[in-house]
């Protein structure tokens, strides 16, 4: 699988919150339908709570807050 990053960005807000996003652009329509790869971290600097968001195969578009998984429609 050929990924491109096409998006990169990292930024701390309130100095409390990361915030970090990658996008690449994937060949793999089979794995990657909409031709993204992505994925979204909002990690907490004082109590260290993440919320993730990404898309892999074959779980598909899926959100991670704490420990716990599920679905999403994009």
């Amino acid at each position: 699988m050929a990924a491109k990053l096409i998006l990169y960005s990292k930024e701390t807000l309130r100095k409390r919150y990361v915030l970090e996003l990658k996008v690449y652009r994937v060949d793999d329509l089979k794995r990657f339908p909409d031709s993204i790869k992505y994925s979204l971290i909002d990690f907490d600097l004082q109590t260290e709570d993440k919320v993730l968001m990404d898309n892999h195969h074959p779980k598909g578009h899926h959100l991670h807050p704490g420990d716990k998984e599920f679905p999403y429609i994009y």
